[in-house]
């Protein structure tokens, strides 16, 4: 699952330059979307892949690596659901602080980036991307190994 961690790097970059938010947050969104229809798709691929397999070791490894897989849709989500709301907020906000300097009231000045909500979910949407971006480097160097096993 290469997406999601992909995502959780660019919800960081996003983080940092605040300014690519306004360029990349939709993007973000989508690659999300995507991640979290693909995750699905991994996830009863991986089971059918476990249910055709006899070789008794050949399973218990499958099998593992199933149990791993069922996480990726719950994150995927998390981090769909995260984004959609930290990019719709700060779109929303820029939408509503324009529509305030056209209508020539004074209260356009303040940044909606730094709003107490904006934050909040630009928080939250760092700390799934940051479990992301972990969990997908821990399994990348675990493989198709039950854990316990080295």
């Amino acid at each position: 699952m290469v997406l999601v961690p992909v995502v959780a790097l660019l919800v960081i970059l996003m983080i940092v330059r605040p300014q690519w938010l306004e360029r990349f947050g939709w993007l973000a969104v989508g690659l999300a979307g995507l991640a979290l229809v693909t995750g699905v798709l991994a996830e009863n691929s991986g089971e059918a892949l476990e249910e055709a397999v006899e070789d008794s070791a050949s399973r218990t490894l499958l099998h593992a690596h199933e149990e791993a897989g069922e996480k990726v849709p719950l994150l995927a989500f998390l981090l769909f659901a995260s984004l959609v709301a930290w990019v719709g907020w700060q779109w929303w906000s820029r939408r509503k602080a324009a529509a305030g300097e056209a209508s020539g009231s004074g209260s356009a000045g303040s940044s909606s980036a730094r709003s107490p909500i904006s934050m909040s979910l630009g928080d939250r949407a760092r700390g799934v991307a940051r479990g992301d971006v972990v969990r997908a480097r821990r399994r990348s160097h675990q493989g198709p190994r039950p854990r316990g096993m080295t």
